[in-house]
């Protein structure tokens, strides 16, 4: 989310899908204080977006505060993932993610969809007029 850098900036960021597979923190990284949990990389507190790297394929969970350290299933490696597809099994399994961890936002790409889940109305409102939504 390069027009929202907010969404990420202050806050950590547990990595569940890094180009359709995990993301391993280098050991500059992990002296800087990114972090494994539950097989999952997780940086400390984001000080600039260009602090993460995006290829696509990537599922981040974006949180203010701690990050629970069960697994996060990542959906967005599943062709033609989308969230607002209730029809869709991995989409209900995907709210249900979200409503047990709390995530304040959820930024994915995948194919063909990219999206933002976000607790946040500022933000919400801020990519929809990006979009031209708004």
């Amino acid at each position: 989310m390069p027009h929202v850098p907010e969404t990420v900036v202050g806050r950590r960021v547990l990595i569940a899908s890094f180009d359709s597979g995990q993301f391993a923190p280098t050991q500059k990284e992990l002296d800087a204080g990114w972090s494994v949990q539950g097989g999952q990389a997780v940086s400390p507190l984001v000080r600039s977006a260009s602090d993460l790297q995006a290829v696509g394929f990537d599922e981040w969970y974006v949180y203010e505060g701690d990050v629970p350290r069960e697994h996060h299933k990542a959906f967005v490696n599943r062709l033609g993932f989308s969230p607002l597809n209730t029809a869709c099994m991995e989409a209900n399994e995907f709210w249900e993610q979200v409503e047990r961890f709390r995530p304040l936002h959820v930024l994915g790409a995948g194919t063909p969809t990219m999206f933002l889940v976000t607790r946040d109305e500022q933000t919400f409102a801020r990519a929809l007029k990006i979009e031209g939504l708004l």
